[in-house]
């Protein structure tokens, strides 16, 4: 089975894992930095096992990791935010192909030739390197629906979807222009859907912010009070069976998969790729560790 097609400028997954990669370095190593200034908990390996994982529960080690993971989401948002930035350029290009291919195949002997002539036309990639490798697919004997189809597999659904009408509109002799209007109403339809969806979805990444904020003040406050009681500071003489280090990594670790799970969900339901909530992700996991390891000195200075 043939892979899909990749888009011309699409970015490239192993450079940005790179980029990644780098930034999670750096991070860390900014924070070991600051913690031998003193500026931040220095790092202690100490870790306890959760259900056979093993969790850190030193808070240096907690910020360490927090700080790498948010390191690593930033380059994971910039190669979302550059593969959406082309899929939205060769969108509004084939909506351009569309409003003049019936000019073009009209001024054209073949239709090998209409679609030299609407790259020429239009001249700008991703979008005439995709018909320059459609050009060279029918010069070679394949039929222009299969080129078409076979060229742009690597494109968004309903982006191949809409570029896959002009060889049927080439097909439709003279209701050409009748089967091209018809898909250039689609695709506008489908871009005005999918503007409005993102415009009223993307409030909920407000939501979003405050259930992890939210969660992790429940966490902080909950670690605070299991501190005191451990301390005898609540209830002389009453200890919990969790030590306030077990809760501590417990749900430290929590809030690390509510935190990713969160910027998944806004990037793949409200922004249409999981990757553009790398961003998300970055701010979630650093608020998170901060606020659950900040709030329990709070009642470590009452009692």
């Amino acid at each position: 089975m043939r892979s899909p097609a990749k888009i011309p400028g699409s970015p490239s997954i192993v450079l940005h894992a790179v980029l990644s990669v780098v930034l999670a370095v750096s991070f860390l190593l900014g924070y070991v930095a600051a913690s031998r200034a003193g500026a931040v908990p220095p790092i202690e390996a100490r870790v306890i096992r959760l259900i056979a994982l093993p969790v850190p529960s030193d808070p240096g080690l907690m910020y360490a990791i927090a700080a790498t993971i948010s390191g690593a989401m930033i380059g994971v948002y910039v190669y979302g935010r550059r593969l959406a930035s082309v899929e939205e350029e060769l969108e509004k290009q084939v909506v351009t192909a569309l409003r003049i291919y019936h000019t073009v195949a009209e001024a054209s002997g073949s239709p090998l030739e209409a679609v030299r002539l609407l790259r020429k036309s239009i001249g700008e990639d991703p979008i005439a390197t995709m018909l320059s490798s459609i050009e060279a697919l029918m010069s070679r004997g394949v039929p222009m629906e299969d080129a078409f189809k076979r060229v742009f597999s690597g494109a968004p659904r309903h982006v191949s979807l809409v570029a896959q009408t002009i060889p049927v509109a080439q097909r439709g002799g003279a209701r050409m222009r009748e089967v091209l209007e018809s898909a250039l109403s689609y695709a506008r339809e489908i871009g005005r859907m999918r503007r409005t969806m993102a415009s009223r979805l993307a409030p909920y990444k407000y939501v979003l912010a405050m259930a992890n904020i939210l969660f992790s003040s429940v966490a902080g406050v909950t670690i605070g009070l299991l501190d005191l009681i451990n301390r005898g500071g609540l209830v002389p003489g009453i200890r919990a069976a969790v030590t306030t280090e077990e809760l501590t990594a417990m749900l430290w670790f929590s809030s690390l998969v509510v935190a990713l799970a969160s910027s998944i969900i806004a990037g793949r339901v409200i922004s249409g790729k999981a990757p553009l909530g790398g961003l998300l992700a970055s701010a979630f996991v650093a608020l998170n560790t901060i606020i659950i390891l900040n709030i329990p000195g709070i009642f470590g200075a009452l009692g």
